[in-house]
């Protein structure tokens, strides 16, 4: 079981302000389900309450439609956050070093697809290979460790 309070935070100690769905989401890795937002939902307001931040309404607009929707954003109390700022908040996943390196990877196949290997001067396909040696010894460390705490979920 998660602790949505924790998760909340944890994300509250490093962010001015934190959007619970996009929290939530970012925590989980998709879309949280009816039963995941509404616990998130309710570790926020607990957490207003128990005054480690300050539950607020976001009315979020969807689409070119005038239907509105509120969206919980967590302030912490030290923080003064504009309309705006809790709008983009409300709605956007914060950043995290998880989405950094899901976006870098990303990258780094694409440039490992594409490169012309018979283009690169002696010098520049060397200092690559020890880039890529380096990289390569970096994320071996680190994938026994990413399997480890996916079997945990």
């Amino acid at each position: 079981m998660i602790s949505w309070q924790k998760v909340l935070i944890n994300a509250l100690i490093e962010h001015d302000a934190i959007g619970v769905r996009a929290t939530a989401s970012t925590h989980l890795g998709h879309e949280p389900t009816r039963a995941q937002i509404t616990a998130a939902r309710r570790a926020a307001h607990v957490a207003g309450a128990a005054d480690l931040g300050r539950a607020v309404q976001v009315p979020v607009r969807l689409g070119d439609t005038a239907r509105e929707i509120n969206h919980l954003v967590l302030v912490r109390f030290d923080t003064t956050a504009e309309h705006d700022q809790l709008l983009d908040t409300a709605t956007c996943r914060p950043p995290t070093p998880i989405r950094g390196l899901e976006l870098n990877l990303t990258a780094l196949e694409a440039a490992v697809r594409n490169i012309e290997v018979d283009q690169l001067s002696a010098d520049q396909a060397g200092y690559l290979a020890a880039r890529l040696r380096a990289a390569v010894a970096d994320l071996t460390r680190l994938s026994p460790n990413l399997e480890r705490q996916a079997k945990r979920r």
